[in-house]
């Protein structure tokens, strides 16, 4: 491990560095997040009124405007990440409907954050997140207009995985998120933080969603071949050549997922307890 302070620990893969998933990189990444103001409303309990965690606050607090409330976090969400569900027509209004349909009040919205994506081996294709993969209608440009193009459909998961992330985050585990990013690397510290440990287990248990990114995506196989041993190829964890919810579901739940949570697991064992996000944040940012 190296020593220096501001100096990420890095692995060698083909010639090339890669930041290790530990403690000492979590925190310096989290800390380098904090101070971008890109992420700031995204990562912060931010007091502003635009931010994710007081929209959730929102959501849970005022029953009256459920539904307006919900379309707020989901233009939040899409804004802070460049989800890009404007691509659509009327996107981020249709992915409101999607999900208030399914869900058409908070507790609805909690008890479908915490329903399992599969059931036994079989993919659970009643869950919100299937629903919110629904192919929407894409905006077409006024010379695809003009030549009379065929309409196409977007798939978001992207967005779709980042709704399920931040809505665990912020809805089922409110206070615990504030501790999460300088937690210590043992049990006992994590027992020792205010008695956090409670929490945040569930949140390592399943109950937090990784968020799909094509950046991450694209190195995820490096990772899994140094902590799993397993050699993969890259294209396991893309959507490029998978057409219809049902593959970017199977690809996002049996292998994005499914390999994270593995690393995840390693890692515990390892003794270095790292939230889903701080794994994400670490391969992500430090490849930009």
């Amino acid at each position: 491990m190296n020593n220096l302070a501001y100096q990420l620990d890095t692995f060698e893969y083909e010639g090339k560095e890669y930041p290790l998933l530990n403690r000492k990189n979590a925190n310096f990444i989290e800390a380098v997040i904090r101070l971008d103001s890109r992420y700031s409303s995204e990562e912060r309990d931010d007091p502003s009124n635009t931010s994710v965690s007081q929209c959730c606050k929102r959501l849970k607090k005022d029953e009256g405007h459920y539904e307006g409330n919900l379309l707020s976090l989901i233009t939040i969400i899409d804004k802070t990440n460049a989800t890009h569900l404007e691509a659509c027509e009327n996107g981020r209004r249709e992915m409101t409907e999607i999900v208030f349909n399914h869900a058409g009040n908070i507790t609805a919205l909690e008890s479908a954050l915490r329903e399992p994506l599969k059931v036994g081996n079989k993919l659970n294709t009643n869950h919100l997140f299937f629903k919110m993969l629904e192919p929407l209608e894409r905006k077409m440009n006024e010379s695809e207009k003009a030549n009379n193009k065929k309409e196409q459909k977007r798939i978001n998961l992207s967005f779709t995985s980042k709704f399920f992330s931040y809505s665990s985050r912020y809805l089922l585990h409110p206070e615990t998120e504030k501790s999460l990013a300088f937690l210590g690397s043992s049990p006992k510290d994590i027992e020792d933080s205010n008695g956090i440990m409670k929490e945040y287990l569930p949140t390592i248990k399943g109950l937090e969603y990784p968020r799909y990114d094509r950046i991450v995506s694209e190195v995820l196989n490096i990772y899994v071949k140094h902590y799993l041993q397993l050699d993969y190829p890259q294209m396991r964890y893309s959507t490029q050549g998978i057409m219809g919810a049902k593959e970017y579901f199977s690809m996002y739940v049996d292998n994005y997922m499914c390999d994270i949570l593995a690393i995840q697991e390693r890692l515990k064992e390892e003794g270095e307890f790292l939230s889903l996000s701080e794994i994400d944040h670490i391969i992500w940012y430090s490849q930009k």
